[in-house]
């Protein structure tokens, strides 16, 4: 991260929101947090926060210009209903979590509440079954990497003008965890401090999977093409005494405070695209998050602006900064003022009465208590024998500073400029008359699963609790499912499956598409169909052909799991495989009478298996832990 940085432009004063839905909520929507989200509690499965599902979002414009979109990692802007998810939301592809936090290694909500132990691990339209259990980075990395090759491969086709990945990763994000390799050794100015020590190893392991996803990039002949903006999506977790790991030295302040260490973003923009002139510079104007979205539709050619707004959802605050950035070491962007956060309703924000915070040009109203956490740092923080503090409590009356003059924000200007704070609080107070927040569930979804029906109809993965229609009841129990090996192809359904000669009529093409991993494999189309399956614990299913093998599909035979990648797909009306960028959850197929939709759920990504035997009826349909029905 460091070399993108340094052969890019750093962004010297990005602003983002003081915790996590509300950024993402904003670079999304291409709203001020302000004006779409400031509520973190879509952390429940039944909020109606998040993004208001009448705006049109970033990957939707991608998509008006025929790119292909894809996500990995932590969505966190609503997950009531199946339209809140990434895949209606524009993205053709998404492997990650859903909420805001979770446990590293096996992706379980570790934090207390009515889902905690329960999986939030999704997969486009599914619940990833069978794909947690690998640390976040690397799950995340790796799923990347696919998207790369192949977009790579429908760019050669024809197929898509150009990929937008947005890779949200969960390192460094609490819980504090990481491979045991990846913590460094006693070394000069090496600290001690256990939660320090923790996260130094989640950032190396997140710089890795930065250069792997960047590797896949420079090998596909990509990079000419490619920009990279980064952005940390707050500021770096203090807690009380430095607890949180992090350091946002020389700033202050942290994560849920409004002062620039929880504002002003670790961020840069870097890749080929970038001209030689800005290369190694830095850029000093303002730039929010939200402005990423009126950038990234001029880059592409589409309108920024958002058709479906109207008088009960605001439009978008969205500027585009991009000539700005091609100026040398820039101070200046179209922005001049940025409403950080307003706190109008505690309960319906999930915020703190009186916390609030304003920029207009090199002023910073800064309002509230801001969590008590407004401190100093100072060099080799945090460690076991020194703790932060607050010389200024802006709680009982406002602060005042110039951030530009006093960016560790130390000098209380409030008395000694006393018509300038006069002008900021009035300025504040008309903000505040403009502040939204989102609040609105899916049309027609009154009904909803309780958290525990949810857990138990998702089989322990969390998933949309609010639908159309009455509740579904919960899903029955996971059956063993073993695939037998021999012959061509399979009759019967679950466990009894035994294997049989193929035809060679259409009816009877055997073929499959991603789940999730670092292969593939793709049953063949011409002569006889084969499915064979070695006789290990976790089999291998190949091509009898060696027709467009090119990795293998983990099955596990006591739970009828699978694990591969690289998003191919049999095209039926022309017999040919074809390449997908919808790689994923996806399906084995083994069509019979063709009455399901195998289209829909193969093509879109869908979790698990689906299978219909040729009989006259479909049976033996079997999903991703091995259920039969």
């Amino acid at each position: 991260m460091d070399a993108l940085a340094n052969n890019g432009i750093k962004l010297e004063r990005h602003y983002v929101y003081k915790y996590c839905s509300p950024t993402r909520s904003a670079f999304m929507s291409g709203r001020l947090p302000v004006h779409v989200n400031q509520n973190n509690a879509c952390n429940d499965a039944l909020s109606a926060s998040g993004i208001d599902l009448r705006m049109t979002i970033l990957p939707q414009k991608f998509k008006l210009a025929n790119w292909t979109t894809a996500m990995t990692g932590k969505w966190h802007c609503g997950a009531r209903s199946v339209a809140n998810l990434p895949t209606s939301r524009g993205f053709d592809y998404h492997l990650g979590f859903l909420k805001g936090g979770e446990d590293h290694w096996q992706q379980n909500r570790c934090a207390g509440g009515p889902d905690a132990s329960t999986v939030d691990l999704w997969g486009s339209d599914t619940p990833a079954w069978g794909a947690n259990g690998t640390y976040s980075a690397h799950l995340y990395a790796s799923a990347a990497v696919a998207v790369v090759h192949n977009f790579s491969r429908a760019l050669a086709a024809g197929q898509t003008q150009g990929l937008f990945l947005y890779l949200p990763w969960h390192d460094t994000h609490t819980p504090l965890e990481a491979p045991d390799e990846y913590f460094y050794p006693p070394h000069a100015g090496y600290t001690d401090f256990g939660p320090r020590v923790t996260y130094n190893a989640m950032a190396r392991v997140l710089d890795e999977g930065m250069g792997n996803v960047t590797g896949a990039i420079k090998a596909q002949g990509l990079w000419d093409a490619t920009l990279i903006v980064f952005s940390a999506d707050n500021g770096g977790w203090l807690l009380k005494g430095g607890n949180g790991g992090s350091s946002n030295y020389p700033l202050r302040g942290g994560k849920v405070t409004d002062f620039e260490g929880g504002v002003r973003a670790v961020s840069f923009i870097g890749g080929g695209y970038l001209p030689d002139a800005v290369r190694g510079t830095s850029h000093s104007g303002y730039i929010s998050i939200a402005d990423w979205y009126a950038t990234f539709c001029f880059l592409v050619g589409v309108e920024p602006g958002d058709a479906v707004a109207n008088a009960t959802v605001p439009t978008t605050d969205s500027l585009n900064v991009w000539p700005s950035l091609l100026i040398p070491n820039s101070r200046t962007t179209p922005r001049t003022r940025i409403l950080l956060s307003y706190c109008p309703d505690p309960e319906v924000n999930k915020c703190t009465a009186n916390n609030s915070a304003l920029i207009v040009g090199a002023y910073k109203i800064i309002c509230g208590a801001q969590e008590g956490m407004g401190y100093h740092q100072f060099p080799g923080f945090p460690n076991s024998t020194a703790t932060p503090t607050a010389t200024i409590d802006c709680a009982a009356a406002c602060c005042l500073f110039n951030i530009i003059d006093d960016p560790t924000e130390r000098e209380d200007l409030r008395v000694s400029k006393p018509a300038i704070f006069a002008n900021m609080t009035a300025e504040l107070a008309a903000e505040a008359k403009t502040v939204f927040q989102t609040n609105y569930p899916e049309p027609g979804t009154d009904e909803c699963l309780s958290y525990a029906q949810g857990k138990s109809y998702y089989r322990g993965f969390i998933g949309p609790l609010c639908f159309a229609k009455s509740p579904m009841p919960p899903s029955p129990p996971p059956k063993p499912f073993a695939l037998k090996r021999g012959g061509d192809c399979l009759v019967g359904s679950g466990a009894s499956a035994v294997a049989q000669p193929c035809t060679s009529t259409a009816a009877d093409r055997v073929w499959t598409v991603p789940v999730y991993g670092p292969g593939m494999a793709i049953v063949g189309t011409a002569g006889p169909r084969y499915l064979k399956v070695d006789e290990q614990p976790r089999g291998n299913v190949t091509t009898k052909a060696g027709f467009c093998t090119r990795g293998d599909v983990h099955l596990d035979p006591d739970a009828g799991q699978g694990k591969t990648a690289q998003g191919f797909v049999l095209d039926e009306a022309t017999g040919q495989i074809r390449s997908t960028y919808c790689v994923g959850f996806g399906c084995l197929a083994v069509p019979g009478n063709g009455s399901f939709a195998h289209t829909s759920h193969c093509t879109a990504g869908s979790g698990g298996w689906r299978q219909d035997f040729g009989s006259s009826a479909p049976h033996g349909w079997t999903d991703g832990l091995g259920d039969t029905t």
